[in-house]
């Protein structure tokens, strides 16, 4: 652990899940909860964008991933947990030196105003 920052082996859901994901298979993580689903897949896709980051420079300025979810609150949460990935890349390319990432979220909901669904 180096600055706070909690990282712990991953769990089977997660590696079973990668391994599917990242062979371009459609998936299904059944898994009990707190297993890491949500970072199985998410994390699948910051890899892909940081890798094309590192590769290109930067990102284009477009809609890369959504997550559907029946829950408002639960897309909160979602969001509030990939925060913690997003500053780790960011710490790290500050400490290496390099441009920061240009991965950003949102949350969209029915209540989301329209000036900030453009903004999206």
């Amino acid at each position: 652990m180096d600055g706070g920052t909690r990282v712990l082996p991953p769990t089977e859901a997660q590696l079973e899940g990668w391994r599917s994901i990242r062979a371009g298979s459609h998936t299904l993580i059944a898994a009990p909860t707190g297993s890491g689903k949500t970072l199985a897949a998410f994390l699948t896709s910051i890899d892909q964008l940081l890798r094309e980051s590192l590769e290109t420079g930067e990102l284009p300025d477009e809609v890369r991933v959504v997550y559907v979810s029946p829950l408002k609150a639960l897309s909160a949460d979602i969001h509030k947990n990939l925060a913690e990935p997003r500053r780790e890349m960011r710490r790290i390319a500050e400490e290496m030196g390099s441009a920061p990432v240009g991965i950003t979220a949102a949350v969209r909901s029915g209540d989301t105003p329209q000036a900030e669904r453009a903004a999206m």
